[in-house]
């Protein structure tokens, strides 16, 4: 893995064309491969291939956490990197409990953490890296819900998508760190963060939004009377409850924009705050 993060952080014009490519295979091939996962599970026991994605998701957040720990941080750099990656692994346990209504919904976490590696290459920033890719997932889930192919905009799919962004960073971060000493650690600075790119592009979604609802443009659901704004986010009424009971034993709970605002500003937040108790990662050598 170091070796691909110090080829990413090279070819800069690479890394920008893999994260092209994948947002592009990721959105285009969705439908296919939802239609391809439902034969799958069609066609052997719903318990059985379940408890397949189950273990696999084990064996992921094993290997995660023996990545952190071996990392070979001390001090208090070290337990910061601990932490960080220990509620990484949290998040994903939690998650696939909460989030998912199948289990195979777990895929998002190895899709989106893929997609972080040549992010990072780009940003070399960890909180920015995970905004960037959290945007570029609302980008995917945006194009399922208006080509019709999902009920509602899915803010569920969104917060998974950056929790596999933030597992896929906390790799190549420490792909670029582990072979140098550590280096001075930046003061926490908030501005930083707040006033970058990725920062100002959620700022003007997050306006464009807000000016279309109060203009009567926009809806997040149906109306029971009928009377609905041209654009509604979901196809469906507001959840009318906290928890949703499936067939098969499992619950999930739906995410309410609001709700998927929040915990994207408080992950994200979290994350700019452990940054700026680690070691910035390290300057590659340029290119003869």
């Amino acid at each position: 893995m170091t070796g691909l993060m110090h080829f990413l952080v090279r070819h800069r014009k690479l890394s920008l064309l893999a994260v092209v490519l994948h947002v592009l295979v990721s959105t285009v091939s969705h439908e296919s491969v939802s239609d391809l996962v439902h034969k799958v599970r069609n066609r052997t026991s719903h318990d059985g291939f379940d408890n397949t994605l189950t273990a696999i998701g084990v064996v992921v957040a094993v290997l995660l956490t023996v990545t952190v720990v071996a990392s070979k941080y001390r001090g208090v750099e070290g337990r910061w990197t601990l932490g960080w990656g220990l509620t990484v692994v949290a998040l994903q346990v939690v998650a696939f409990q909460t989030l998912m209504m199948f289990n195979s919904e777990a895929a998002h976490f190895p899709q989106w953490a893929l997609l972080a590696l040549p992010v990072y290459a780009l940003s070399r920033r960890i909180s920015e890296s995970v905004l960037w890719v959290t945007l570029l997932g609302f980008v995917d889930e945006a194009y399922q819900f208006f080509a019709d192919t999902s009920l509602y905009l899915d803010f569920n799919d969104i917060l998974l998508n950056l929790i596999g962004a933030s597992a896929g960073t906390l790799v190549a971060y420490l792909s670029l760190r582990r072979r140098t000493p550590p280096s001075p650690v930046e003061p926490f600075d908030l501005r930083r963060l707040v006033r970058s790119p990725a920062a100002i592009v959620v700022y003007v979604l997050v306006a464009v939004m807000l000016v279309s609802w109060l203009a009567g443009f926009l809806g997040f659901y149906l109306s029971p009377s009928g009377d609905d704004a041209p654009l509604v986010l979901s196809r469906s009424g507001a959840p009318d409850r906290i928890w949703y009971p499936t067939d098969w034993g499992k619950q999930f709970h739906v995410v309410r924009p609001w709700e998927s605002l929040l915990w994207i500003a408080l992950l994200v937040g979290l994350q700019a705050l452990v940054e700026s108790r680690l070691s910035p990662a390290s300057p590659m050598p340029q290119r003869p």
